[in-house]
């Protein structure tokens, strides 16, 4: 998972797609995908932070929250359903996306932790 977080913050950073996301741009385009990647990474990152700065060590971890009258809610549906590394790593149930049973806590931290390190867009002043 971890190559995979790293492959979006690429994205998210230059633009350029790895092998891991070609697949996902091509189903649901390039603007699309940037959405979905944008929201992903700020959910690993607030992740993040419940765990290891506001010490919230035993809270579960809590979802994504989707809504179906947003598009890229749709287009992450889609990719989750479609894409072979979305649905290896999320699922989605009741309305958010959670880490699939098949994802470890050791690998859900660390998919957090390079969330949060590489992540850092600037502040719009």
């Amino acid at each position: 998972m971890d190559e995979f977080v790293r492959s979006m913050l690429f994205y998210l950073k230059n633009g350029e797609k790895s092998s891991l996301l070609e697949t996902a741009e091509e189903k649901i385009g390039s603007d699309m995908l940037r959405g979905v990647l944008l929201n992903i990474v700020n959910w690993l990152k607030l992740e993040y932070k419940r765990v290891h700065i506001w010490d919230r060590r035993s809270m579960y971890s809590k979802p994504l929250s989707l809504n179906e009258n947003y598009p890229w809610c749709k287009n992450l549906v889609i990719l989750v359903q479609e894409d072979k590394l979305f649905g290896k790593y999320f699922v989605i149930e009741k309305n958010g996306l959670y880490y699939s049973f098949l994802v470890d806590e050791e690998t859900r931290n660390i998919a957090r932790k390079i969330a949060f390190e590489g992540y850092n867009p600037p502040r719009m002043s």
